[in-house]
C-alpha cells in the first residue's frame, strides 16, 4: 500500500511518539527536533521543498508508551 502526503506552503508536520522519535529533543544541543529521524525528516523536508516554509514540531516523550500516546 502507498500513501501519499500533499504538503502546502507553510503546513506544520507535528512528531509524535517515544524515545525513539524524542532523541533527545529537549537537551539543549539537540533541541527542538532531537538527533533522530525527526531532525533529518524536517531538513529533509525544508531543503526539498523550501518555497513551502514548511514548519516541524517534535512532541515526543521518551518513556511513553502507546497508551500515553493515545491520552495525548
Amino acid at each position: 500500500m502507498h500513501t501519499s502526503i500533499k504538503l502546502k506552503p507553510n503546513d506544520t508536520i507535528v512528531f509524535i511518539g517515544d524515545s525513539i522519535t524524542d532523541a533527545g529533543r529537549r537537551q539543549a544541543e539537540y533541541r527542538p527536533l532531537g538527533y533522530g529521524y525527526v531532525h533529518f525528516a524536517a531538513n529533509y523536508l525544508l531543503a526539498k521543498y523550501p518555497e513551502y516554509d514548511l514548519n516541524s514540531i517534535n512532541t515526543s516523550i521518551s518513556g511513553n508508551t502507546i497508551h500515553d500516546l493515545n491520552d495525548r
